[in-house]
This record gives C-alpha cells, sequence and structure tokens, in this order.
C-alpha cells in the first residue's frame, strides 16, 4: 500500500476527518493553533502505529513497554512500526543527537562493538590480539628503553591490573578478596590506597580501580646482563599472566606519570598501542570511555582567539595586551614573569606588537615553558624572588577562566567557542574512530542521511 489511510479521525479536536497520506515521502503538517496537526500526527498516527508494534510482542516485553490507548478513529490502513519526537522532548543538551534521542545511534554502538575492525589511531595499520609471551616481550623492551634514557639512577615501574574501568559503585567486596589475595595497594582515580586501610567511596559515582601486582626497580647497569634479562623476562610473564586473569585481559606499566596499556584483546605491535576488549559503551561520546579528552564529547571547546587580545598598535608597556593593560600598572606575579620571560628572549617591551615576529608572537602569545627568576617585592613589602615557568597569555587567560566556576566576565569576550582540535569535531578518542566497519567509523556513518 502506498498510502495511510485514515477515516473517521476523532481524536481530541479532530472533526470526523478522512485522509490518505503518502508513504516513503516527506510530508508537512500545517496548520493553526489548535487546528488538530498533534492530534492527527502524535495522537492519532503514531499511537495507533506504536500500539499495534507493541501488541505484536511478546507478553514478556509488553509489560515494561506498555500499549499506548487507541486513537478515537473508525480505520487507519498502511501502518509500520513508528517513531515520534516530540517537539517539547527537545533537548538542550549539547551532547544529544537526533541519533541519540531516537536511540538508533545505540543500535549503531552495537553493530560497531560487534562486528567493528580495530586499526591502530597512530599508522593506520588493522590490529589484533597479543599473546602472553609478546606482552612480556614489549614490556622488556619498554622497560630496558626507559632506563636507557638515564643510565645511571634507578627507575622506578608499577605494574598493574585495571579490575574495574569507569563503573559505579564501592567495591567494598572487591578491596576484600583483593586483600585476602595477598594484595597491598591499589590505584583509585589516580589516588594510591593501602588496602589495610578504609576506602570510601561514593556509590553513585563512576570509579576506577587499579591493583598493584608488582614493583619493579631497574637500572641500565642490570640490563647489559643478558642473564638478569631472561630471568626478567620470566619473572614479567608470571606477572603477565596474574594481571590477564585478574582484569579480563589488561595489564597497565606504569613509569613515573606515564601509563602503557597492554592488552591480550588488540594491540599495534609497530606503535605500542593497546585497546581493552571492544564494547558498544566506547562508541559513545557521553561515556568516559570514548569521549574526545579534550572536549569531553561536546566536539567544541572554549579558548582564546589570539586576534581578540592584542593591539598590534601598541606596545606591551603601551596595554597592547588588551586583558592585562591595567594590570601592567601594577606589579602583579604574573605581569612580572611575563616582562622577564620576553625581555629575556629578546623582545622589546616598547615595540609595537605588530612589529614581532612570527616566533616573538608565538612566545607572547603561547610561552616558552621555561622557568624564570623573578624578583619583585610580597604583599608584605619585603624583596622576594621566585621561579615560574612561562607559558604565554593564553594559557595564563584559560586558566583564569576555567578555574572560576561562576565565570569570569573580564574575559568572557575574548572567548570564543571552536571545533575541537583533537577530535575535529568529532566527538570520540582517536582509538574509537579507527574502529571501522566497510571502511567506514561510527562518526562517518552517523553523518550519512537516511535513505543511505
Amino acid at each position: 500500500m502506498d498510502y495511510i489511510k485514515i477515516r473517521g479521525a476523532r481524536q481530541h479536536n479532530l472533526k470526523n476527518i478522512n485522509l490518505d497520506i503518502p508513504k516513503n515521502k516527506l510530508v508537512v503538517i500545517t496548520g493553526i493553533s489548535g487546528s488538530g496537526k498533534s492530534s492527527l500526527a502524535f495522537d492519532t498516527i503514531y499511537a495507533e502505529g506504536q500500539r499495534r508494534y507493541v501488541e505484536s510482542l511478546s507478553a514478556y516485553a509488553r509489560q515494561f513497554l506498555g500499549i499506548m490507548d487507541k486513537p478515537d478513529v473508525d480505520l487507519i490502513e498502511g501502518l509500520s512500526p513508528s517513531i515520534s519526537i516530540d517537539q517539547k522532548m527537545a533537548s538542550h543538551n549539547p551532547r544529544s543527537t537526533v541519533g541519540t534521542i531516537t536511540e538508533i545511534y545505540d543500535y549503531l554502538r552495537l553493530l560497531f562493538a560487534r562486528i567493528g575492525h580495530p586499526h591502530c589511531s597512530h599508522c593506520g595499520r588493522e590490529i589484533s590480539r597479543l599473546t602472553v609471551d609478546e606482552i612480556t616481550d614489549r614490556l622488556v623492551l619498554q622497560i630496558e628503553k626507559e632506563v636507557g634514557r638515564d643510565k645511571v639512577i634507578p627507575h622506578k615501574f608499577y605494574v598493574y591490573s585495571p579490575v574495574v574501568r569507569d563503573k559505579k559503585g564501592e567495591f567494598k567486596s572487591l578491596f576484600e578478596n583483593l586483600k585476602s589475595k595477598g594484595f597491598s595497594q591499589v590505584k583509585v582515580d589516580n589516588n594510591i590506597y593501602n588496602l589495610d586501610q578504609e576506602i570510601d567511596l561514593i556509590k553513585t559515582n563512576k570509579h576506577s580501580v587499579y591493583v598493584l601486582v608488582k614493583y619493579l626497580s631497574e637500572t641500565y647497569k642490570n640490563f647489559k646482563k643478558e642473564d638478569y634479562r631472561k630471568a626478567l623476562g620470566l619473572e614479567l610473564k608470571s606477572i603477565v599472566e596474574q594481571c590477564l586473569a585478574l582484569s579480563d585481559g589488561l595489564l597497565i606499566l606504569n613509569s613515573g606519570n606515564k601509563d602503557s596499556l597492554y592488552s591480550e584483546k588488540f594491540s599495534c605491535p609497530n606503535c605500542n598501542l593497546s585497546i581493552p576488549e571492544i564494547e558498544p559503551r566506547m562508541f559513545s561520546f557521553n561515556s568516559p570511555l570514548g569521549a574526545c579528552k579534550k572536549c569531553h564529547g561536546i566536539g567544541t571547546i572554549f579558548q582564546v582567539d589570539p586576534e581578540l587580545i592584542i593591539n598590534k598598535n601598541l606596545s606591551v608597556n603601551e596595554g597592547g595586551i588588551l586583558p592585562f593593560n591595567k594590570l601592567f600598572f601594577h606589579e602583579t606575579w604574573f605581569i612580572r614573569v611575563l616582562k622577564t620571560a620576553l625581555i629575556e628572549e629578546g623582545i622589546n617591551l616598547e615595540k609595537p606588537l605588530g612589529e614581532l615576529n612570527k616566533k616573538q608572537l608565538e612566545i607572547l602569545l603561547h610561552g616558552t615553558g621555561k622557568v624564570y627568576q623573578v624578583f619583585g617585592k610580597n604583599r608584605f613589602g619585603r624583596q622576594t624572588v621566585i621561579y615560574e615557568k612561562f607559558n604565554g597569555i593564553i594559557d595564563e587567560l584559560e586558566r583564569r577562566y576555567f578555574e572560576n566556576q561562576q565565570g569570569y566576565p573580564e574575559i568572557d569576550k575574548y572567548i570564543r567557542e571552536v571545533v575541537c582540535p583533537s577530535c575535529h569535531g568529532y566527538r570520540l578518542t582517536p582509538e574509537i574512530l579507527s574502529i571501522t566497519v566497510n571502511g567506514l567509523n561510527i562518526w562517518e556513518i552517523s553523518q550519512f542521511s537516511v535513505d543511505k
């Protein structure tokens, strides 16, 4: 049937109307307020389509969905299962899309989790699962590489098993179980706890729990001994097997501030990149597991616009840096750091900003990352000295803006919303965007029109 046939529709303020609506067409219902547009579209056509669909399900399924009341209509033919997006349900949440509101995106996430092909986000190579021996060999190579950077001092390494990744709960029984197995320390949300102490977590918050399986202190001198390498490899193999058993195939090696994830699920041998077992929530930009780390799944970020913060006709001393032009007449510590850094980098404070070369402007805006010795007086008038890193005026403005929960009206006019430079507006991490079906990632497929 090419039409939805409606006869004798009397729902709400409909006056016994008859009409045929063409199928597979874009149909717009227009009219003055109170003419019955919503009564026809939502309370008659959608309600009957949904009611018939639910009636076709099992009694068990119907108890969860509920059946809509039959609309006041004599006859409706040619209906299919229906989807309704009511304008009153429109979300102002920037995370919401048509796909998430209608739950179509949930099916896409499930599809990619089941048949997606993971690729390395660095080299583009399709990646596969690692064996215990392969993980062990890579751990030995990584440790050797780390100790080779400084051949004198001992290097500390922590081998963790991520037993919980971003899940809600208090995990009291888990901590007791780990303690009974002989483990003494865990890292919860980047905080270190001994299992002998009471660990109180907020039940409704999501947490990540890593159990410390082994602590290693290695030196470059030891790695020059072949027997030592072999012994370390055998020890690490046992540790790897223990970690993988605890966390369902995952291991994390921490060296200083860097975590390296190893997985018997998927790993790239070229780039030392591993990803955990693929699951649907990893494809959600509403989940910390899949959301871009910079924009948190929004696709855009707020940042200082460099074009708005400088007056190229004025020098630094003349107030050419607009957000700080009033502060230049007050010796704040940031102004002292700024002036010290610019002078030491050979930038003339009396020179108009428009005459600075590209490198000098880059230093002004984004800093040098160097630590400078800065002299000045403290609040009590005493002469003092501090050592401070200069990261540029943009970093300082953004730090002040985002640290203030109530906003910063003085800085607000220099802030612009831009596409996230990390995910380019795709909202997901590079690792997730590198998982494809038929050569396309989930973002590319979600941009297709319905007919595609």
